[in-house]
């Protein structure tokens, strides 16, 4: 579900299409796709990034936990090759 996109323009005013369009869904990552999950409604989940031709030039991915924590970002390279990155969560006993 795309709950908010926004597009650029160097030069600003139409008739130029814009340079890139950034569109950020919000929520949680499951793997697939972004869900809203308790908690997540205004974080983002996946942003991906088109230039002028509709071209995807970036995309990354976000996984959280239900606190909020960073599990792993998945960072476009080409094609269909993703780089993973994960993270490890401590959580100190008080």
């Amino acid at each position: 579900m795309i709950l908010r996109q926004r597009a650029e323009a160097i030069h600003g005013a139409p008739p130029f299409p814009p340079l890139y369009q950034e569109i950020v869904e919000l929520g949680t990552w499951n793997g697939t796709t972004c869900t809203l999950a308790s908690g997540h409604q205004d974080l983002p989940c996946r942003t991906t990034i088109t230039n002028r031709s509709g071209t995807k030039v970036s995309e990354t991915s976000i996984s959280m936990t239900t606190k909020a924590h960073l599990i792993e970002t998945d960072g476009w390279v080409s094609g269909s090759t993703y780089l993973t990155k994960t993270f490890l969560t401590i959580q100190m006993e008080r």
